[in-house]
């Protein structure tokens, strides 16, 4: 499928800007997820590690450069874009993103390091289990491929590059690509030797041994971003106003002054958004075409192996 090719992506393709207003350049678990609900409400179209894996890869990638994020953001119309994970694409992003306003969110180191070394572990076990080993069933059958081939409905998906992952209306078929296809992708990106996994890669041991790059990380936002273009963003004090002033965004009467509730809890037992806002019925249909293909793939071999 062309990937956000569609009339009006097509239309806004630039090879210079790419026409991004806002740029979330912080480390995960200060807030991101919640400032990109908070951006979203505001009416812009905004992409977090996950639409950025699917829809932009060609800005995801380590060789990426201005150009590339140019013509990938652009043509997908992404109004605000969070690096996390591909803090080290902070230059690139810059350059290709000259007017965007950037929303630096932090959290002091203690409270950082406890809730990453909270999260952390409980991620992996789920993209080991969940992702890997369960959700393999739907990568046994081309079950997409074909059902694009009668409908069309996932090349108009990939073409219309609409975000997904803080939604709480994800469709089956998008559920579907993102556990058999998406999501998998992740591990293709060299993203446990970059970015925020280079600032966090000694947190198995003591947050004094990771609060320098932590830091350093900060300043050196600090240093590439001017001040009246930079907020740093703490949601634990502020709330919608403080975004919209920095924005420009006038509050319509009645307006909420809370921030969103994030979808990424302590109280999940994941980080991924659309496990967290599946429906029953979709879990259960998701489970069981994941075991149909588990069991067809079983069978296969086994008749291989008598034959």
């Amino acid at each position: 499928a062309s990937v956000c090719g569609s009339r009006a992506g097509l239309a806004a393709e630039s090879n210079v800007s790419s026409k991004v207003k806002v740029l979330l350049v912080m480390i995960g678990q200060t807030g991101t997820t919640t400032v990109c609900q908070a951006l979203a409400s505001l009416g812009l179209r905004v992409y977090h590690m996950e639409e950025m894996m699917v829809f932009a890869r060609g800005a995801f990638r380590v060789e990426a450069t201005p150009g590339d994020w140019a013509r990938a953001l652009s043509r997908c119309r992404v109004d605000a874009v969070s690096l996390e994970p591909n803090l080290d694409q902070l230059p690139v992003a810059l350059a290709a993103s000259p007017d965007a306003k950037v929303i630096l969110t932090f959290r002091p180191v203690r409270a950082w390091f406890k809730s990453t070394m909270r999260t952390g572990p409980a991620d992996r076990h789920f993209d080991m289990v969940i992702g890997r080993y369960l959700f393999g069933g739907l990568r046994m059958f081309p079950l997409l491929d074909v059902w694009d081939a009668l409908t069309g409905q996932y090349t108009r998906i990939m073409q219309e590059g609409d975000p997904f992952m803080m939604r709480t209306n994800v469709t089956l078929l998008e559920m579907i690509a993102w556990f058999s296809i998406w999501r998998p992708c992740y591990a293709f990106f060299d993203l446990s030797t970059r970015g925020t996994m280079k600032v966090m890669r000694d947190t198995q041991f003591e947050p004094h041994i990771v609060e320098e790059p932590y830091l350093a990380y900060k300043s050196e936002i600090k240093r590439l971003v001017p001040k009246d273009r930079l907020l740093v963003f703490d949601v634990t004090k502020h709330n919608m106003t403080h975004l919209r002033d920095f924005l420009g965004k006038p509050a319509p009467p009645g307006a909420e002054q809370a921030l969103p509730r994030s979808i990424r809890t302590k109280h999940e037992w994941s980080n991924d958004g659309v496990w967290i806002n599946m429906k029953d019925t979709q879990l259960y249909a998701l489970v069981g075409m994941a075991l149909s293909g588990h069991l067809a793939g079983y069978a296969i071999v086994a008749a291989g192996c008598r034959g």
